[in-house]
């Protein structure tokens, strides 16, 4: 049966929804952790969060908006190459949420209080978070693969049995891939 334009704009359509809320989805996880690493800093400095203004009270709006700037200039260029990407997956989606929770962090660092020890503490809860994160993107990409296999298997032994159904039906013998040594 042939898809007809419908389906196909509709899979398209699909695919790219699905792509812009997975690059959301690691966006949103690269903030939370950039935001709980910050949060943890600013508790350990005991002070109140922000860049410090100098003589100027412009400037720690100035700082604060260059940060920011910085985390959209790169979530576009990252959007744009994760949605577009047929090739992007799992390596990429942890790649883009440690980028925006390390990005995030090392802007704001500045603003903590209570000097080195803060930002120490941040880096420490920020990289301590990324590493659990790749944790559980690890033991998820094992699930996946084993699932396949256990798939493959599931087919294989489907297949040998449909294989000797044919011989007893029909009289025919068939070969599998196995016998014919292509896997």
């Amino acid at each position: 049966m042939k898809s007809g334009f419908l389906d196909l704009l509709l899979a398209t359509a699909g695919w790219v929804v699905g792509k812009t809320c997975l690059f959301a989805l690691a966006a949103l996880t690269g903030i939370a952790i950039g935001a709980v690493a910050l949060w943890a800093g600013t508790m350990a400095g005991g002070g109140g969060f922000g860049f410090p203004t100098g003589e100027s009270p412009i400037f720690g709006q100035l700082s604060t908006v260059i940060a920011l700037l910085a985390q959209g200039v790169i979530l576009f260029w990252a959007a744009m190459f994760y949605v577009r990407s047929e090739k992007a997956g799992g390596r990429e989606w942890l790649m883009i949420a440690a980028g925006e929770a390390l990005l995030l962090t090392g802007c704001f660092s500045l603003a903590l209080p209570g000097g080195l020890g803060a930002s120490i503490v941040s880096w420490c809860v920020c990289l301590g978070l990324l590493a659990g994160l790749k944790k559980i993107a690890s033991r998820f990409g094992h699930r996946q693969i084993q699932r396949g296999i256990d798939h493959l298997e599931k087919l294989k032994e489907d297949n040998a049995r449909r294989r000797v159904e044919m011989t007893a039906k029909y009289g025919t013998v068939s070969t599998g891939a196995e016998e014919l040594g292509i896997l």
